[in-house]
């Protein structure tokens, strides 16, 4: 959860417009992954596919570009 923090930290401080095509991708991504419980549950934070198909599960339809896009960037973020 720490490289999703990350990322979804970085985008909501670039802007906070609901108009914004980043904004929501991420707000709908942190509202999803809200909804796991993190005591039973593991983000698979590594793995893109996984990671994928655990948002798009939980919203109940396909990912938007931009939420794809957010999701490759939150997989292949580097932390030290």
């Amino acid at each position: 959860m720490i490289k999703t923090n990350i990322v979804l930290g970085k985008y909501t401080r670039q802007k906070n417009s609901d108009e914004d095509a980043n904004f929501k991708a991420i707000r709908n991504i942190k509202e999803l992954l809200e909804q796991i419980d993190l005591n039973a549950e593991v983000v698979p934070e590594n793995n893109i596919d996984m990671f994928s198909r655990l948002i798009a599960s939980l919203k109940k339809e396909e990912l938007t570009k931009d939420e794809k896009r957010i999701i490759k960037e939150i997989i292949k973020l580097e932390v030290r």
